[in-house]
């Protein structure tokens, strides 16, 4: 699904579900971040296959291990923190451990490998085998499909939580 948003949708879901365990900003930055991949390679022309290394799984822990330390880094910077206090405030920053962080950016890439591979046949998730054994399991419109529902409920999700806690707040 390159340079779609769709990806957003199971991340959003997943993110908020278990939001006491994941670093949700992180979460939904990993779920995209590995289409960087194919964007480059079609600005520059490239002579490679529009899903490449990154797209395997082996690629998408290490760019998620690359954007855990990069948000790690990020933290130590105060303009950085007004942010995140400005994300908890909505609830939408989740686990802010280091250990969330990385656990965050690396299952997300490579949840957007899973749902990739279903769907392109130049994508080598098991790399470096060349085998993509994820491949046409599911058609383009069930993958996108499910990503759609996903965002839904997802976001369904976010604010029967914003609910809950506005008259929980309101009964104290």
């Amino acid at each position: 699904m390159p340079f779609t948003p769709f990806h957003f949708g199971p991340a959003l879901f997943i993110a908020v579900l278990f939001s006491a365990f994941i670093n949700i900003p992180v979460f939904l930055i990993a779920s995209v971040v590995v289409d960087i991949e194919p964007i480059i390679i079609l600005l520059f022309d490239l002579d490679y296959p529009l899903h490449s290394f990154y797209h395997s799984f082996i690629g998408a822990t290490l760019l998620g291990a690359i954007l855990g330390s990069s948000w790690c880094i990020l933290q130590k910077n105060a303009s950085f923190n007004n942010l995140l206090d400005k994300l908890d405030e909505f609830d939408l920053l989740g686990n802010n451990s280091k250990l969330s962080i990385f656990i965050s950016a690396i299952s997300s890439t490579l949840i957007h490998v899973t749902l990739d591979a279903f769907l392109y046949n130049d994508i080598r998730p098991f790399f470096p085998s060349e085998e993509n054994f994820l491949l046409n399991n599911f058609s383009y419109s069930e993958v996108y499909g499910f990503c759609v529902i996903s965002f839904l409920l997802g976001s369904l999700l976010y604010l029967s939580k914003q609910v809950i806690k506005k008259n929980f707040q309101k009964k104290r």
